[in-house]
Formats: C-alpha cells, structure tokens, sequence
C-alpha cells in the first residue's frame, strides 16, 4: 500500500469535494462515507488516461442513499479532475 498519509490526503480531498457539491445543491445527508480502495484503475481524464486509486462513495439520509445521474457524475468528475492519485468513483447502491 502506498504511503498512508497521502491516501488520506486523497480521502479528505475527495470528502470536502462531495460535501462542496452537496451544499451547492442544498442536498442534506447524515452520512458520508469516503473510502479508498487498494487497488488502481485506468481512467481517462480529457484526452490522457490516468493510472489512480479507486474511490468508494456511500450517501445517505434518513437510512436511504442519496443518488441522481447528474450528482453522481458533477460529484465523480470534480474528484477525477482535481484530486491527485483518483482515476475512478464507484458508488454504494443499495
């Protein structure tokens, strides 16, 4: 595994971009979850591919996750293109 602070740094990166996006569009939530995987993935961030971990996401309120298609994607984006060391977002639906 690589070096813990900086998957941390990737953690909380991430975390405080899903909190922005979710104030932004007056989203409540009581839990937030932001996990980084052990593992890397391939992404494509505008032309160039991206070699980075994989991020999991799990949204909720009041016990029922909290996803759209134009959330998911403004969230997944923002954190592909301005995080350092993320090529992908997966998300917990169930």
């Amino acid at each position: 595994m690589e070096n813990l602070e900086e998957l941390t740094k990737i953690v909380k990166e991430s975390e405080q971009i899903v909190k922005t996006v979710l104030k932004e569009e007056n989203i409540l939530y009581d839990l937030l979850e932001v996990r980084i995987y052990d593992a890397k993935s391939v992404g494509v961030v505008g032309d160039d591919r991206n070699y980075g971990y994989i991020l999991e996401i799990n949204l909720k309120n009041k016990g029922n996750n909290i996803w759209g298609e134009k959330l998911l994607q403004n969230i997944s984006n923002k954190i592909t293109n301005e995080v350092f060391g993320t090529s992908r977002v997966v998300y917990v639906i169930n």
